[in-house]
């Protein structure tokens, strides 16, 4: 039984030297990039610019500061932590958290923060659940 149609193999010299392999992917003759000659605008010049201040999705407020030890890789760090480390005057040593003391992850002024390690900090966000419970529900 004879094929009806046959596929062809090509033979790789059908590219002239200069030509990709996909020529629609490139621009076409007569068409010019929507970027071309404008220049790169770079963090502080783009107009959606904020200063390096942004608040994430779990409430908290971070500061681009990348020179700081605690910078993640993109650069920033809350800014409870340095906050209360400029309070301190010195860096916060491991294990130590910034614990706010009215429950609100915006309120960034030091008279807010308590420094604690882990366990007392795990204690104080227990204590504090119990007591708005029992201010929500009345002496649960």
């Amino acid at each position: 039984m004879k094929r009806k149609y046959q596929v062809q193999k090509k033979n790789p010299t059908w590219i002239k030297s200069g030509e990709r392999k996909s020529p629609g992917t490139e621009f076409k003759v007569g068409h010019t990039p929507y970027n071309k000659g404008k220049l790169h605008l770079g963090r502080e010049s783009h107009p959606m610019w904020k200063g390096g201040r942004r608040t994430t999705s779990n409430g908290y407020i971070e500061v681009r500061c990348p020179e700081h030890p605690r910078a993640r890789r993109n650069g920033y760090i809350y800014e409870h932590v340095l906050v209360a480390e400029q309070a301190l005057g010195r860096y916060l040593k491991d294990g130590e958290h910034v614990h706010h003391l009215n429950g609100i992850k915006t309120d960034n002024r030091p008279q807010n923060f308590v420094i604690c390690r882990n366990p007392y900090h795990r204690w104080l966000e227990g204590r504090m659940a119990f007591i708005g419970k029992q201010l929500l529900f009345g002496g649960v």
